[in-house]
This record gives structure tokens, C-alpha cells and sequence, in this order.
């Protein structure tokens, strides 16, 4: 099946989740992330410096992580939301909360002052996944871009519902395997099938 068959029969999928299931399922998947960077932000950034982390602002029932994002920024984490350009890799700008936001090219809200950075890890949400890292998203490229200008600096960690694993995902010399995936179910690795405890 092609990617955007797909695409459009994930997305119909995801919009049909019960608000109970999408509900239980955020909560899981804050609880792992948090579980996740707690750990591992002491060692994905430059030893001198704190780490930035790029989220993203959810659309179209995406995994919603902001009361996550709000925990961290609490805790003095480094966050900082994607800009998006025609043709161009995403670039990030630092995010704080309650500060002034603004829309980008395509309507998505980013903070309205300029301040890019470079993240040291990205979370990327996905409208499906494979076991070993592959990651189908809205067609646009965006991330595809992202990756190849980030990945060989950047820790990748998908966000994903589970119910949107796939078997098979055609897989084309652009695309690059996340590192790390997060579901509701538990995690997955690219180099390793084996869920991680």
C-alpha cells in the first residue's frame, strides 16, 4: 500500500479513538517521556551546556504532551517549538511558558520572539511508525529535511499511538529511521526490534 493510502487511513483511524482511549493514552506516554528525559538529559547535550529539546505543538490528534511541556519548562528544561518553511529543514525556537505566540507559515503557533536554537533532541510525532524506526508523517517533507540536516547530532524520538504501528511502510533513500519510538504500549528502538523495558 502506498504512503498516502496509508496516511489517509491512519488518520481516519486516529480521529475515530475513543476520548477515554486518547485520554489514558497521552497520560501513559507524558509518564514515559518524563521517565525518558529525566534520564537522559544530562548526557544528549554538550557536557558545558544544558541541553535543548525541540517539541511540537499537536494538530490533528496528535499525542498531546503540553502539560509535560509545562512540567519541564517548570523544572528549568530547555524547550523550544519547530518554524516551518517551504523546502527548508524545520528550525526551532526557544519556547517558554505563557510567552507571546504567533503563527507560522501554515498556521501552526510558534513563539513570536526569533530566538533559534539547536536542539539536542527531537520528539516527532507520527501518524504511523514501524517497529524499527520508520516513520510515516503529513507528506510535507518537513521532517524528512529535518533529520537529514540533524540526525548525525540529534537524538530522535518519534511519539506515536500504538494502534498505528504498521507492518510495512515503503521506505524510500530520503527516510531516516527514528533512534527511539514512544507508545502508550511501551518503546522501540531502530537498531533493535525488542521493546525496551
Amino acid at each position: 500500500m502506498d504512503k498516502a493510502t496509508l496516511r489517509r487511513q491512519l488518520l481516519q483511524q486516529r480521529a475515530a479513538f475513543s476520548a477515554a482511549s486518547v485520554v489514558a493514552r497521552d497520560l501513559h506516554i507524558q509518564s514515559a517521556l518524563d521517565a525518558w528525559y529525566q534520564a537522559a538529559a544530562s548526557t544528549i547535550g554538550l557536557p558545558q551546556e544544558k541541553p535543548w529539546l525541540g517539541v511540537y505543538w499537536p494538530l490533528k490528534h496528535e499525542v498531546d504532551l503540553h502539560p509535560l511541556y509545562q512540567r519541564w519548562w517548570a523544572q528549568g528544561h530547555l524547550l523550544a517549538l519547530p518554524e516551518a518553511e517551504t523546502g527548508k529543514p524545520l528550525r526551532f525556537r526557544a519556547w517558554a511558558a505563557g510567552q507571546p505566540m504567533v503563527a507560522d507559515a501554515y498556521g501552526l503557533p510558534i513563539p513570536a520572539a526569533a530566538h533559534y536554537v539547536q536542539p539536542a533532541a527531537l520528539l516527532i510525532p507520527c501518524v504511523g511508525f514501524t517497529k524499527i524506526g520508520y516513520r510515516l508523517g503529513y507528506g510535507g517533507g518537513f521532517y524528512d529535511r529535518t533529520l537529514a540536516a540533524y540526525a548525525a547530532r540529534c537524538t530522535t524520538v518519534g511519539v506515536a499511538d500504538s494502534r498505528c504501528e504498521l507492518a510495512h511502510l515503503p521506505v524510500e533513500q530520503h527516510d531516516l529511521p527514528l533512534q527511539l519510538i514512544c507508545t502508550q504500549d511501551g518503546w522501540h528502538k531502530s537498531d533493535d526490534i525488542a521493546k525496551l523495558d
